[in-house]
């Protein structure tokens, strides 16, 4: 079992001239997104044969928070094979 904290920003944009991606519609302005969070890890197996790695955490918008949605929080579970 293993704990994280963590922090992420990026920035995205859709510069003028990118209409014909289908992502990029319209020309947007370069705007920051960032967020900070912690996790839980706990390695296990299935009959010391199959590993998996799950993991359980929470995140909330530090920057951008008109990207995020409606809720200030976000948790997510995750379980697959470790690499």
């Amino acid at each position: 079992v293993s704990a994280a904290v963590f922090a992420d920003a990026a920035t995205a944009w859709c510069p003028v001239g990118s209409n014909a991606s289908p992502i990029c519609r319209t020309p947007t302005p370069r705007e920051w997104m960032g967020s900070v969070g912690a996790e839980l890890h706990m390695d296990t197996a299935v009959q010391y044969d199959s590993p998996y790695r799950v993991r359980l955490g929470v995140a909330f918008p530090a920057a951008g928070r008109k990207y995020f949605g409606g809720s200030a929080v976000a948790t997510y579970l995750t379980v697959g094979i470790p690499f």
